[in-house]
């Protein structure tokens, strides 16, 4: 058999033994050395964003989801008119 080369991304960090080329995904102490990007949508982990908000902010936002509902049907009724409901 011939001797075959490794092959360069064949071990992601997760191993004892790694080519020096390779970053690691677990770093030695056990953090992980992977970053995210693309990340920065509020709507993407909705629930995680609403359970680390604060109560001060969490509470401020359902007033002024509330509010904002309350002024697109108050102006879509003032716009249209009761009598053509």
């Amino acid at each position: 058999m011939a001797n075959k080369k490794p092959n360069i991304f064949s071990d992601p960090g997760l191993g004892e033994k790694y080519l020096e080329t390779n970053k690691r995904i677990i770093n030695k102490n056990g953090s992980f050395n992977v970053k995210r990007k693309g990340d920065g949508l509020f709507w993407r982990d909705t629930y995680q964003n609403l359970i680390n908000m604060s109560w001060f902010k969490f509470i401020g936002l359902i007033v002024m989801l509330y509010f904002s509902i309350y002024l697109i049907f108050g102006s879509l009724i003032y716009f249209i008119g009761t009598d053509n409901l």
